[in-house]
């Protein structure tokens, strides 16, 4: 009976924020509800990181995609994490690693 979402909120001033929030029943020992408590975090800071990454790793992905240039990204072990690697971009070259 627990409802948890996401919602905008507006503060006194005008301005919105986003806000987690728990809300549950307040319950008698018989089991009828008396009452509905909440507990909420702002996450605003949260939700423009996110939303900030994901328009970022699009905005990376399409470069990427769409350039004629040889793209490839690697982790510290030299594991390929992104890129535009196609053979036919190439000349039909096949890219070998070695760690």
């Amino acid at each position: 009976e627990t409802w948890q979402d996401i919602f905008i909120n507006k503060r006194k001033d005008g301005s919105l924020y986003y806000e987690d929030a728990n809300i549950f029943p307040i319950k008698t020992a018989e089991g009828e509800i008396i009452n509905y408590a909440a507990v909420k975090r702002e996450i605003t800071a949260e939700v423009e990181a996110n939303r900030a990454l994901k328009e970022e790793k699009e905005f990376s992905e399409g470069v990427i995609n769409t350039s004629n240039a040889l793209i490839i990204g690697l982790d510290k072990e030299a594991n390929k994490v992104l890129g535009n690697t196609d053979g036919n971009l190439f000349g039909g070259f096949t890219f070998c690693f070695f760690r």
